[in-house]
């Protein structure tokens, strides 16, 4: 892990100490199964107080009594959570809870209702790299997030301590305490923002881009050409090979096949046509008028 990336846990960890989320931002864990993530986490919250913290459930954040479970609460975490957790329509929603947004909170049998301030701390772990789910909205969730890989190799199970944030907090609390402090005070200094160098700024436009890839080829690497013309197999071929570049899973050449036509309408409003002449001098599938370059 980077100074940078270290820094950067250590002010919010001071930032989930001061109870209130003053860099409007969510922090990210992702990384090796087993690494640590979640003791991380576990730490974070045993400072602040567990009966400070709740469960953060994207999934039901759009409905109408999810929201009542953070009255009194000021860190939301998710731990080990599937790619798609922000990949749901609830998913929005933390951007209000975490931007300084009013959220109405309402409760079962009651007519009561209570407005508060979205000012939670989120943070999330997952295994995997987690997919976003866009609504014209990539400015403000490249704004929010805060991304650390935990790249790191997993505790082998004779090596892995039972309870080790317990055991951390408990011989070395006074230091871990007086750590997060320290970021407190920097984010405090610095006017309640969370600089990122360019590196992590990196990181999340590819996070952006990994969350809808084919628009994202789409638009970097096929370009209108009144000479040229693509058939579908070729395209599938680039990107595959645009994917691996990226870093991304590669998809199942169905799957691919059957994305790339919406990317195509959306970015250039072209649609697949039938009498594409491939290499073989056979008609397929394609694209008039457009060729592919290498992109990013």
């Amino acid at each position: 892990m980077s100074p940078a990336d270290i820094e950067l846990l250590q002010l919010y960890a001071g930032q989930a100490l001061l109870g209130m989320n003053i860099s409007q931002t969510i922090l990210l864990l992702t990384g090796t199964a087993g690494g640590g993530k979640s003791t991380l986490v576990n730490v974070i919250e045993g400072l602040v107080g567990r009966w400070n913290c709740t469960e953060l459930r994207t999934e039901f954040l759009n409905t109408r009594f999810e929201n009542s479970r953070m009255l009194g609460k000021t860190l939301l975490t998710a731990k080990d959570v599937p790619g798609n957790f922000l990949n749901t329509a609830g998913a929005q929603r933390l951007k209000a809870l975490t931007g300084k947004d009013t959220v109405t909170l309402e409760y079962k049998n009651s007519n009561e209702a209570f407005d508060i301030s979205g000012v939670f701390n989120a943070i999330i772990t997952s295994n995997s790299t987690l997919q976003l789910r866009f609504e014209g909205d990539e400015d403000a969730w490249r704004r929010r997030l805060l991304w650390v890989p935990y790249e790191r190799p997993p505790v082998l199970a004779e090596e892995k301590i039972a309870d080790l944030d317990r055991i951390l907090l408990e011989e070395e609390g006074s230091g871990i305490l007086n750590w997060a402090m320290d970021g407190a005070q920097k984010l405090l200094q610095s006017g309640g923002k969370i600089i990122r160098d360019e590196e992590q700024k990196r990181r999340i436009d590819q996070l952006i881009a990994g969350s809808s890839p084919y628009d994202t080829f789409v638009v970097h690497c096929v370009i209108g050409n009144p000479d040229r013309a693509i058939t579908t197999e070729e395209l599938v071929c680039r990107f595959k090979d645009f994917s691996k570049t990226m870093g991304w899973t590669v998809s199942s050449d169905r799957k691919i096949e059957n994305e790339l036509p919406g990317a195509m309408f959306r970015v250039h409003g072209a649609h697949k046509r039938t009498d594409i002449r491939g290499k073989d001098g056979k008609y397929k599938r394609g694209y008039m008028y457009f060729s592919v370059n290498s992109g990013i």
